[in-house]
């Protein structure tokens, strides 16, 4: 399909020229080895074989949700969060809010229900909760198998840490 990061950049502009200002001050980097798109708040990086997979819609999807990560300060808001879950709960409003806005959600994305009517912090708390909750139910299922509470801890320890990174 092809990908033209000028083009969709102006596309952008046009149908968002409220976060025109947000995107002036951001590096765009067009970067092999990056998996699909992301942002550390100063770049946007995209892949150039992800994006080009995509229709020109879902290419301004991408790029929008990119550049609202920025928007919604949703970095800085990240400070002292599970990472994977705040990064769902963020996606899900961003996805849910471009998709209000009639834009093509690229497959394979976070997509929630009704995440437009919440605030991420919000769907982060759900996310954790739901966490916390499986970890009861599998250290319930072990120590009915036998296993040591503390043997049980320590290796939900080790699970979290790799989930971070």
């Amino acid at each position: 399909m092809g990908f033209d990061i000028k083009k969709i950049k102006v596309k952008f502009m046009i149908k968002y020229p409220d976060f025109s200002h947000i995107l002036e001050r951001l590096e765009i980097v067009i970067d092999p080895k990056e998996s699909t798109a992301a942002t550390d708040g100063e770049k946007l990086y995209f892949s150039p074989e992800y994006m080009s997979q995509l229709t020109e819609e879902q290419q301004l999807f991408v790029f929008a949700h990119e550049v609202l990560h920025v928007a919604f300060d949703h970095i800085d808001r990240s400070e002292g969060k599970n990472h994977y879950n705040w990064n769902i709960a963020t996606d899900a409003v961003i996805n849910a809010y471009l998709s209000s806005e009639g834009l093509e959600q690229p497959p394979h994305t976070v997509d929630i229900i009704g995440a437009l009517n919440y605030y991420a912090e919000q769907i982060y708390e759900r996310l954790q909760r739901q966490d916390e909750e499986k970890k009861k139910k599998l250290t319930m299922a072990l120590y009915r198998k036998g296993f040591e509470l503390s043997d049980i801890r320590a290796g939900l320890g080790e699970i979290e840490s790799v989930q971070e990174f």
